[in-house]
């Protein structure tokens, strides 16, 4: 049986353990973070950071294109 995961789409204000997962994935991209389950402004910031380094559109919001993106950089 296959499973499909769906992507969660994180902003600014959410907390919980796929805030964790997201700020372990930008620490593992060598992004300063503190892992701590509260998507604030730094967090904000980092992914902004990061989507622009991978030629996304920097918006702030961790989405399914971003999510994708961590899948083919590790």
């Amino acid at each position: 049986m296959n499973k499909c995961y769906a992507f969660p789409s994180l902003r600014r204000g959410m907390s919980g353990p796929e805030v964790c997962d997201l700020q372990r994935r930008l620490r593992r991209q060598d992004l300063d973070l503190l892992v701590d389950g509260f998507f604030g402004p730094a967090t904000e910031l980092a992914v902004k950071v990061y989507q622009t380094g991978q030629g996304l559109v920097p918006d702030g919001i961790a989405g399914p294109v971003t999510f994708a993106q961590f899948s083919e950089t590790g």
